[in-house]
């Protein structure tokens, strides 16, 4: 894979998070689905979320294991935020 390539790959990767991430508001914290989504649980809906980043992160990072990995960390961790319930709340790592 092309440093370009891995660049723009990061950065698709990187705004799929945003996205998670700008929820947090939008959806008390990650406790109510977003305003205008009907039927469905919050838990099942980030779960898809970040399901979806994990998929692209296989696709895009294919036998780039030592990327894959780190970003997939990346993703694990804020999974972790996601589901901690709490306010604010954030991974240890993050915090150091």
């Amino acid at each position: 894979m092309m440093v370009n390539e891995i660049k723009t790959s990061i950065k698709t990767v990187y705004g799929m998070l945003w996205d998670v991430l700008a929820l947090y508001e939008k959806t008390d914290c990650y406790n109510e689905l977003p305003g205008g989504e009907n039927g469905g649980n919050i838990w099942d809906y980030m779960g898809d979320k970040l399901l979806n980043i994990r998929k692209t992160i296989d696709t895009l990072f294919l036998g780039e294991d030592d990327i894959r990995g780190k970003i997939t960390r990346i993703v694990d961790e804020t999974e972790q935020f996601i589901r901690s319930y709490e306010r604010p709340g954030v991974v240890k790592r993050w915090r150091r």
